[in-house]
């Protein structure tokens, strides 16, 4: 009888793995559109005067973490605007799943800052 085996182990592992690759390609390409959209929506409900001294950092286990370029901004959004902002994003279909933001002092580049 010639030709592989009904079950061939190597076969399978090649296969398996080509799945395995696949799939981790789709979920990072699927998270990296995500965070483009937490980014947009972040930016779309702050207005440009704080989108520029602010950046989305990552959003792991329902939390955002935004990094603040400001300690007078930070005492701002942690202080007055943190629930509006949360329910804000909440409300779209981007932000649904967020359970609560978290803001830090950061390094935040604005526009214009490449050339210094």
């Amino acid at each position: 009888m010639s030709g592989p085996a009904p079950w061939d182990a190597r076969e399978t592992a090649r296969s398996f793995g080509d799945v395995v690759r696949a799939v981790l390609r789709r979920k990072k390409f699927a998270e990296k559109g995500r965070y483009g959209r937490l980014v947009k929506v972040w930016n779309d409900l702050v207005g440009p005067g704080v989108a520029e001294h602010t950046r989305v950092k990552a959003f792991q286990d329902g939390r955002l973490v935004v990094d603040v370029g400001s300690p007078a901004l930070l005492h701002e959004l942690n202080g007055f605007l943190k629930d509006s902002l949360l329910a804000g994003m909440q409300s779209t279909d981007a932000g649904r799943d967020i359970a609560r933001l978290e803001f830090r002092l950061g390094v935040v580049r604005c526009d214009g800052d490449e050339g210094r």
